[in-house]
């Protein structure tokens, strides 16, 4: 018998109805009254996927590794631009050393030191906005294959869906007709092509270059 093994059962992805859409399905599957007047709990009915294999086979996965890959690279090339700017800053005042009054010297090594603060300050808060933009396209990904397994679990009759996979897993054993994997990618695929990554501000002194 094929088994799927996992070893990180303690971790659990904080998405998806935290790891397991444990739905109280209504209907023929609800929970039966006993004799005594008192509720049975209904049979586990579980299906398995690998959220992350799922998720970044998906079409929409591609549409959002471009985006946010165009996105660095744009980033990284507005950055080192500031930075050769930032160098040549420096090159100048060197050049200037034995011209300048340690006055005049100190002021302009006060102003170099408060530009190079701000371009840090500046990429650290672009990469920190890129960051939350991924986050949020990828929220788009997972919104659209949380309602695709609802509707699974609806129509095969699943009470319980467990998470497996490198990020973080549930299941420490499955068999494999549990996993519901190429169902799921196939009407992923259906249901959502492509992500928007939200925009993001101009670095600092970027603008108009």
């Amino acid at each position: 018998m094929a088994f799927h093994t996992r070893s990180r059962i303690s971790r659990m992805l904080p998405r998806l109805a935290a790891v397991c859409l444990a739905l109280a399905l209504c209907g023929p599957r609800a929970l039966a009254q006993d004799a005594s007047g008192g509720q049975q709990m209904p049979a586990a009915v579980i299906g398995v996927i690998n959220l992350e294999k799922v998720e970044r086979s998906s079409i929409a996965w591609e549409s959002l590794r471009k985006q946010i890959n165009d996105r660095r690279a744009l980033l990284q090339k507005e950055v080192e631009k500031l930075q050769q700017e930032l160098q040549r800053k420096a090159q100048e005042i060197e050049s200037q050393r034995a011209l300048l009054t340690p006055e005049a010297l100190a002021a302009k090594a006060r102003e170099f030191q408060a530009e190079r603060a701000d371009l840090q300050e500046q990429t650290n808060l672009r990469k920190q906005r890129l960051d939350a933009a991924y986050g949020a396209a990828r929220g788009q990904i997972r919104t659209a294959l949380n309602e695709v397994l609802v509707g699974l679990a609806k129509e095969r009759g699943l009470n319980m869906i467990l998470v497996a996979g490198e990020e973080a897993s549930s299941v420490y054993f499955a068999r494999n007709e549990l996993f519901v994997d190429d169902v799921a990618l196939a009407r992923l695929n259906k249901a959502i092509t492509a992500v928007t990554l939200p925009e993001d501000a101009p670095a600092a002194g970027a603008a108009g270059q």
